[in-house]
């Protein structure tokens, strides 16, 4: 190191006595001196004790050092007036490793040292020091074997405090061996008059045995006498109640039992249970237990005992077992009887009476002598549920799954970012409150999956123009919140998409918060270990935010979206996680470049929709994607809602429902789109929610819910249903 020199002066000192005092520190001091000034400050050292040529390591100070090579990691010490010192070894000091006894069974130990002023860089100092004759004192911890001979022991010096426990005495002692053993013995102890703690494997002939396993002790002397066995009877005595010539049974008077008493696994010929032979007993026993081969039979205890009979049958309960008009209406649930007639195609109409079907076809209707007597069209509806005072507080762009069962809103914002939210059953019009205890930060634009028992919140705008990379699970079952590690999470992004594989939570592209480059890379999120990992760049989509993501059942389809400037994308890719691998989309046919769209999966196809192009202003175009033929189908133009971005979108089952969104002014209004029938059809309601953009929209299985959002200034808080239109068909009962 140009203008750094060093001198070293070096002390080794350890303690000579037993073992267990020797410790494994080296104490080494030296001096450092830097363009000719002692040196005062922290400094970083590195250590290796090496031998003489310097090309072999036999120890470094975080054990990285190969063939006299620097170590990896430094230790920090404080230099004052040049000088430091260090304890080689000990491992209380970050990046130092102990030092094993078995370096210094090498005959020519050398000390290398590099040093760091936290100016010019590591540089070692020459020369290597040589370890003097006290740091192979630490050698006087492990005595060779065979050193100490019998005629290096004073007679008497071992007692039984110098034994160790479990010591196993090999060889023949003679004489009487007075005290204490905890072990095992093997031969004769017939001398032995200590407390023994252990197995004896020979002839045992001592007073005293504290240990309840005795393996070789006869039992002379044992008197066979059945009874109770109480806590005054000693192991002979209680071993002579179990009346050996009785098959070791021992007859308890009367046995309580304060715990669960397990019975041990059966076998065909080995029952765990004996049961009383026959079913009627000429003189019934107290508490038998009988088995015919058809009923159990159970006697009580009682002066006169009585027999009761356990029916039991391994074949369903058949109307032939049930006595007439044993069953009355308390007996059933409430609707049983209904749902029953229902399942069964029955009904209580009266001859002549009309009832409704989805199938113009209704086999089960048409089996009871029902008459088809044409189809009528139920109207589309839309319904604001009452809410007052139940309802998440107004906000907009908040976050929202659909459970199965409940709508979950969180987050999101008014005037400010929220971390707060409520379920909502449609069923039974019912807001229920989540807890905010270990919710994440409040943020609004996070993104959110449904995993099938948990909600997941990941990023979002925590305010101020300020984004985070955290996020949560939340448990509506027990209503409980979990943080998700941060560790290889995703940088910080917005206008990113999400979906939910099954297992994972995969996010993917958006614009970088710091830079404003977009991005195309992604990661996976498993709740199962909450870890996150990051997915294959090879082959992906080009960097791009504000696009979509749909999942098939097998791949995560991205499409579209803003990469630099003004350009937009009307191309994607296919990520399959299972392969992690990506392959293209096809363009031939695709729509026009586009950001802020919709896209729906149908369980066959992705269908995009609407959004806005640079130049073209905003879309009411869109096409439907076929993965399996990797085609373009155009969606018609005809009767489609005007173009529009912050719309929200559905799927039903077989319609595409469109509704609200922003094109410079705020939209109440909507589409549905047939794709068999390739056709658009206006919602035409007599009664809308007000316009909005930024609200959320989840679709139960039978309508479509929309909560919140906002118009301007404008925050909404209210909750609608709608219902679309149906054709049902009607039969006349005979």
């Amino acid at each position: 190191m140009k203008h750094l020199r060093a001198a070293i002066i070096a002390i080794l000192l350890v303690t000579t006595a037993v073992w267990a005092q020797v410790p494994q520190l080296i104490n080494y001091q030296g001096r450092v001196i830097v363009d000719g000034v002692n040196f005062d400050g922290q400094g970083q050292f590195k250590f290796a004790l090496v031998n003489s040529a310097g090309n072999t390591t036999y120890w470094s100070n975080d054990g990285t050092s190969i063939a006299g090579s620097e170590p990896t990691a430094a230790v920090t010490l404080t230099v004052t007036r040049g000088l430091y010192a260090v304890l080689l070894g000990d491992t209380t000091q970050p990046n130092m490793t102990i030092v094993s006894a078995t370096v210094f069974t090498n005959p020519d130990v050398h000390l290398r040292v590099w040093f760091n002023d936290n100016t010019h860089g590591f540089q070692q100092l020459a020369p290597d020091r040589r370890i003097a004759a006290v740091g192979y004192a630490m050698m006087a911890a492990d005595v060779p074997d065979g050193v100490i001979t019998a005629s290096k022991i004073a007679p008497g010096a071992v007692g039984s405090s110098q034994l160790a426990s479990g010591l196993t005495l090999a060889g023949t002692t003679t004489g009487t061996f007075v005290g204490n053993v905890t072990g095992n013995i093997t031969g004769s102890a017939s001398n032995f008059t200590g407390i023994l703690a252990g197995d004896v494997t020979g002839t045992q002939e001592a007073t005293a045995i504290a240990a309840s396993i005795v393996t070789g002790k006869t039992l002379s002397g044992l008197t066979a006498v059945p009874g109770v066995i109480t806590s005054s009877d000693s192991i002979l005595s209680a071993i002579g109640k179990l009346s050996g010539n009785s098959g070791l049974l021992a007859p308890l008077s009367s046995p309580t039992f304060t715990g669960t008493v397990t019975l041990p696994l059966g076998t065909a010929t080995s029952p765990p249970l004996i049961l009383q032979a026959g079913s009627n007993l000429t003189s019934p026993l107290y508490g038998a237990v009988e088995f015919d081969g058809t009923n159990v039979h159970v006697t009580n205890n009682s002066a006169t005992p009585t027999r009761k009979t356990v029916a039991y049958t391994d074949t369903p309960i058949n109307a032939s077992q049930i006595g007439t008009g044993l069953i009355t209406s308390s007996m059933m649930a409430a609707g049983s009887a209904a749902s029953n007639l229902a399942a069964s195609g029955q009904t209580g109409v009266p001859s002549g009476g009309i009832v409704m079907s989805l199938s113009g076809n209704d086999t089960n209707l048409i089996g009871l002598g029902y008459a088809s007597i044409g189809k009528s069209d139920l109207g589309e509806t839309f319904e604001q549920r009452p809410s007052s005072g139940t309802a998440p507080s107004a906000r907009a762009n908040h976050a929202a799954v659909w459970t199965g069962t409940e709508m979950i809103i969180w987050g999101g914002r008014d005037t400010v970012p929220l971390n707060s939210g409520k379920r909502y059953n449609p069923a039974t019009n019912v807001w229920t409150e989540m807890t905010t205890t270990n919710a994440p930060t409040p943020r609004g634009n996070a993104s959110a999956v449904w995993t099938g028992s948990e909600m997941i919140i990941w990023g979002g705008n925590i305010g101020g123009g300020n984004w985070t990379s955290t996020g949560g699970r939340y448990n509506p079952s027990t209503d409980t919140w979990a943080s998700i590690s941060n560790t290889g999470a995703p940088t910080l992004r917005l206008q990113n998409t999400v979906v939910w594989t099954g297992t994972d939570m995969i996010v993917w592209g958006g614009e970088d918060v710091n830079t404003s480059v977009r991005m195309n890379d992604g990661f996976r999120y498993t709740p199962t270990t909450d870890s996150w990992s990051q997915i294959s760049p090879i082959g992906a989509p080009s960097a791009r935010y504000n696009h979509t993501a749909v999942w098939t059942g097998t791949e995560m389809i991205v499409w579209g979206g803003g990469d630099f400037g003004s350009l937009n994308n009307n191309d994607g890719g296919r990520y399959n996680p299972a392969t992690n691998s990506w392959s293209d989309i096809n363009t031939g046919s695709a729509p026009m470049p586009r950001v802020s769209h919709l896209a729906v999966w149908t369980g066959s196809e992705m269908i995009i929709w609407g959004g806005y192009r640079s130049g073209s202003g905003y879309l009411n175009s869109g096409s439907r994607y076929n993965p399996t033929t990797d085609s373009w189908i155009p969606l018609p133009s005809a009767g489609a809602p005007e173009g529009r971005i912050q719309s929200v979108a559905v799927w039903t089952g077989n319609e595409l429902i469109v509704w609200g969104g922003y094109n410079g002014s705020w939209f109440n209004d909507g589409g549905i789109c047939r794709p068999d029938s390739n056709r658009w059809r206006i919602m035409e309601m007599p009664f809308s929610p007000p316009s909005r953009s930024g609200h959320t929209a989840v679709w139960t299985g039978r309508e479509m819910i929309i909560w919140g959002g906002n118009a301007g200034s404008t925050v909404f808080g209210d909750t609608f249903t709608y219902s679309p239109p149906k054709e049902v068909y009607l039969y006349q009962r005979p």
